[in-house]
């Protein structure tokens, strides 16, 4: 872009600029036009910059970590967040979990030893809430037709109500699913009842302990249950999609739930001409009332200076029409006519031949007009027809 990148936002950007090599003039057919809604439609693939809690705390995705934390529980849950959908509502998601070193070949075989209850492969099942509703998601793990468990675990989620968090503007690092559920989905472990068996594994050892002091006389070998599992997840990838509807209207305040900024992008500036909370103009585009203009930004002028401009201006076999020009001065953010006195000499015969234009700068020159450069002070020569 000609200005930059000077758009004062923490929301991502689109920017529509008009097509210059067009066949019509495409200023005339748009500056018009007013903009009632926009509807958004995004699907993102492979997202990895995430925030996700445990029920210890936050979580450092960089290195395997235990997803249900140290001792998973039945009601224990993971939770996901991030910058890219803080803002959206979600209406489909799915997680991709990969595995770190899960028992071999499965659960089936790994708790077999346990008297309390048989715990398979089946008996992980998980639950999703994303603050509307829970929805039931199955079994935690997959095995193969071996029945080996595979190290990849994905839940497909096709209809989401996720709702956006606009109330929030601070950094999502900074929340936690408690202060800012909104800014969260979560996943929860609703069974087998003694979760991977941390509560009862004492238990268990104890009954291992009496089966060794029984079959020692029969010779018969025990062997001690599995210490309780802990999952250890590589990591999470999130690909979703999400529809939003950003509703425009022309008066002063808008009802507007979901966060937006609206920018206009003139030939000397950007401007911002509305958000979530005030919009301006619903204009698609800017509307310039005026026909034509030359701009000139002055460096270190000061009121009260003489300033002498040399214009040499091309010839014409046309003649302008008598319409006077309108010399004019920024003076904070308003545009004035530059007065008679302040004119000392003009020999441009209105602007339509080569000369000298001498202006004496007046006392309340100043610049504070967010389109023009605040550096300089500004001078404008226009005419309300389109004649330059």
């Amino acid at each position: 872009s000609i200005h930059g990148t000077r758009f004062e936002t923490k929301l991502p950007l689109i920017s529509i600029e008009l097509k210059q090599e067009s066949v019509y003039y495409p200023y005339s057919l748009l500056k018009l036009l007013k903009i009632e809604a926009l509807d958004i439609s995004i699907e993102v693939t492979n997202l990895e910059d995430l925030i996700v809690y445990n029920k210890h705390g936050i979580i450092n995705t960089n290195n395997p970590f235990p997803l249900l934390g140290m001792n998973p529980l039945q009601g224990n849950s993971f939770y996901v967040g991030s910058k890219e959908w803080q803002h959206k509502e979600l209406i489909a998601l799915d997680c991709k979990i990969n595995w770190l070193d899960l028992p071999i070949p499965n659960f089936t075989e790994y708790y077999k030893n346990y008297s309390y209850q048989a715990l398979t492969d089946e008996s992980f099942c998980m639950s999703f809430y994303d603050h509307v509703s829970r929805t039931d998601l199955g079994p935690l793990f997959n095995t193969d037709e071996n029945n080996i468990l595979e190290n990849t675990t994905e839940f497909n989620l096709t209809e989401l109500k996720k709702q956006a968090d606009n109330k929030n503007t601070i950094p999502l690092e900074t929340y936690s699913p408690s202060q800012t559920p909104l800014s969260f989905v979560s996943f929860t472990l609703e069974s087998p009842k003694i979760g991977f068996g941390s509560e009862i594994y004492l238990e268990e050892m104890a009954k291992f302990g009496q089966s060794i002091a029984k079959n020692t006389k029969k010779k018969i070998v025990s062997i001690p249950p599995s210490k309780p599992f802990i999952p250890m997840a590589k990591s999470i990838k999130i690909n979703y999609k999400s529809n939003t509807r950003i509703a425009f209207n022309n008066n002063s305040r808008t009802v507007q739930k979901q966060a937006f900024d609206f920018y206009h992008i003139h030939p000397y500036g950007i401007e911002k001409v509305g958000d979530d909370s005030l919009l301006v103009t619903n204009n698609l585009i800017p509307i310039y009332d005026e026909g034509a203009n030359l701009f000139i930004g002055l460096e270190e002028a000061k009121p009260f200076a003489e300033l002498s401009i040399f214009l040499k201006l091309s010839p014409s076999d046309e003649q302008l029409n008598n319409e006077c020009a309108n010399i004019q001065y920024l003076s904070g953010k308003s545009w004035r006519t530059l007065p008679l006195e302040c004119i000392i000499e003009n020999t441009t015969n209105n602007f339509q031949n080569t000369g000298v234009l001498r202006i004496k700068l007046p006392a309340d020159l100043k610049s504070d007009h967010v389109l023009f450069d605040q550096r300089k002070n500004w001078l404008r020569i226009y005419f309300r027809s389109d004649v330059l």
